[in-house]
């Protein structure tokens, strides 16, 4: 904690408050400060010339996040010490270097650390690592195209992270040792890829390249599609050899071939997604798929301007154990918080239906109340988490419902480096879940506070 508090102070007082004529990217390897060359009142750390035509130069950047979380009633009562409050913190930083308009050299570490949490993985702790270390070729760039190669430890990232995230909720974010072709035009963009996951650990420098969960892709996006907007279209592969779900475990070889449809207006937005999944698993075949529907609607004439939002799934899970049929969904590499920052149920064998609304109190403070409900999609499917580890076991146990989730946050951005954010979760445990544990309510409180640079 004394380190986050350094930092911060050492980059107020080196002169870091400037205008930040950009937003910060999810992915912050996206970020480009070429434009600051000819701009006599730059900010030093994100354009540092290393050439005297300044077309070769440094860019840095990074955050840090700090987080406390008090716990009652820690899966459903299902723990000795269910009753605990903890402490998590993250910093990241990146080094970007920019030789011309043709070659790029990224960088980035990170570092988790956990305080006073009865058990930790190395997504909560992660002393120090190299997170990403890629290079970069522009093999042709064009008004019309442009290609680019890249080779390296790097962060994946697409669509609306339902599938392959950067894992923000956690306190460590993921990555992957790839190889990428990014082909680009004025609306159309197309990644090719192959990967490996990069397996983190909890001590320094010692994360590893994973041969045991291999990734590959193609993924597609077209915008500023006449009446239709946007549309993602996709194939995702992957290879795990020892995977496990309730029904089956064994080698899973599996592909998800999946279509999304967004867009929307300044008041209006939707976000539509299907995805179907075939291969094996050991001896069985894999037939799974799950469809989604988020909207939301923003009164900008009310005080406030009001956004009610609808989000609702449909995620298979297997019928039947034994039959040589698996259907249970494989989410790949979602963002952590898939449901809220208590992080209780993940995208697997389940219905979801979630409503919220969201208030403007102040131009950079907003009020939200959600309520989420869950059922299991099939009563022959276990109860999934966030990773897509199996929680719960669900052969031969009745109840479909879960539980409701209800949920209260307040977020608020003092500027465009600070984000703060308290968010309190209460869920109501349903039929099954009170079966398959103490079921015992579940009260969980999370703050927040971000430094970015």
């Amino acid at each position: 904690m004394k380190f986050g508090a350094g930092l911060v102070c050492l980059l107020m007082g080196s002169g870091l408050q400037y205008l930040h004529a950009q937003p910060f990217q999810p992915l912050r390897y996206d970020e480009d400060y070429g434009y600051l060359q000819k701009d006599s009142a730059r900010a030093t750390l994100k354009f540092i010339p290393v050439t005297k035509n300044h077309r070769s130069y440094l860019s840095v950047g990074g955050s840090f996040r700090t987080q406390y979380f008090h716990v009652i009633n820690d899966s459903w009562g299902g723990f000795e010490d269910r009753n605990y409050d903890y402490l998590l913190s993250r910093y990241l930083s990146h080094l970007d270097f920019r030789a011309g308009a043709r070659f790029r050299l990224f960088t980035e570490i990170q570092g988790g650390l956990a305080y006073s949490k009865p058990e930790t993985s190395a997504t909560d702790q992660n002393t120090l690592d190299l997170h990403q270390a890629f290079a970069e070729m522009t093999i042709q760039d064009s008004n019309a195209l442009k290609l680019t190669l890249r080779l390296g430890r790097q962060e994946l990232l697409y669509g609306s992270s339902r599938l392959i995230s950067v894992r923000e909720g956690p306190n460590t974010r993921q990555a992957f040792d790839a190889a990428k072709l990014l082909i680009k035009t004025a609306r159309f963009r197309s990644d090719i890829f192959y990967a490996h996951y990069v397996q983190a650990r909890k001590g320094a420098f010692d994360d590893r390249f994973s041969s045991n969960t291999r990734l590959w892709g193609w993924y597609n996006v077209l915008t500023q599609i006449p009446v239709l907007q946007n549309i993602d279209w996709y194939y995702l592969g992957i290879r795990r050899l020892h995977a496990r779900f309730a029904n089956t475990a064994g080698t899973e070889m599996r592909h998800s071939i999946g279509m999304r449809w967004w867009g929307g207006s300044a008041a209006f937005q939707y976000d539509l997604e299907a995805v179907f999944q075939t291969g094996r698993i050991g001896e069985s075949a894999i037939r799974a798929w799950t469809a989604s529907v988020h909207m939301n609607y923003r009164m900008t004439d009310l005080f406030g301007k009001p956004r009610l939002g609808l989000k609702t799934e449909l995620i298979s899970g297997d019928a039947q154990a034994a039959d040589g049929l698996l259907g249970t969904f494989n989410p790949l590499f979602p963002r952590g918080a898939y449901f809220g920052l208590a992080a209780l149920v993940g995208p697997a064998n389940l219905i979801d239906i979630h409503p919220d609304i969201s208030v403007m109190i102040h131009k950079n403070i907003s009020l939200g109340i959600d309520w989420d409900t869950f059922w299991r999609y099939s009563t022959h499917d276990g109860l999934y988490g966030p990773t897509g580890a199996l929680v719960f076991p669900g052969h031969g146990i009745s109840g479909r419902f879960i539980g409701n989730q209800y949920a209260a946050s307040v977020s608020a951005e003092p500027g465009a480096h600070v984000s703060l954010g308290l968010e309190c979760t209460w869920f109501v445990p349903g039929e099954y879940v009170k079966k398959v544990s103490p079921g015992k309510q579940i009260v969980f409180t999370g703050i927040t506070a971000q430094f970015k640079f």
